[in-house]
C-alpha cells in the first residue's frame, strides 16, 4: 500500500515547485541555480527530475520536495501518530 507521503509526492513536481523560489535553467539531466539557502555566484543547486529531489553542492544540502519546504519555510514535517493527529 502506498503511503500519503509517497501520493503526495507522485503528485507534485519537484522542479515545477523549486522553479517558484529558485530560478532554474535546464543542464544536462538536471536544473541548475543558485542555492536559497546561502550566498553564491556560481549555480551548485541542482534539481534532478527523474528522482525528484534537489541537492546543492556548495552547502551539501539535499532532499525531496518536503525538505526544501521545511528547509525554505523554516518548519518541521512530522507524520500524524495514531488517530490522525499531529505528534507533539
Amino acid at each position: 500500500m502506498t503511503s500519503l507521503i509517497e501520493t503526495i509526492k507522485a503528485k507534485i513536481d519537484v522542479v515545477e515547485e523549486i522553479g517558484l523560489v529558485v530560478a532554474l535553467s535546464k543542464s544536462g539531466k538536471s536544473y541548475k541555480g543558485l542555492c536559497p539557502f546561502h550566498n553564491e555566484r556560481t549555480p551548485s543547486f541542482h534539481v534532478f527530475a527523474e528522482s525528484q529531489t534537489w541537492k546543492c553542492f556548495g552547502c551539501n544540502e539535499g532532499g525531496d520536495v518536503f525538505t526544501f519546504v521545511e528547509k525554505q519555510q523554516g518548519l518541521e514535517f512530522r507524520p500524524a501518530g495514531p488517530g490522525g493527529r499531529a505528534r507533539n
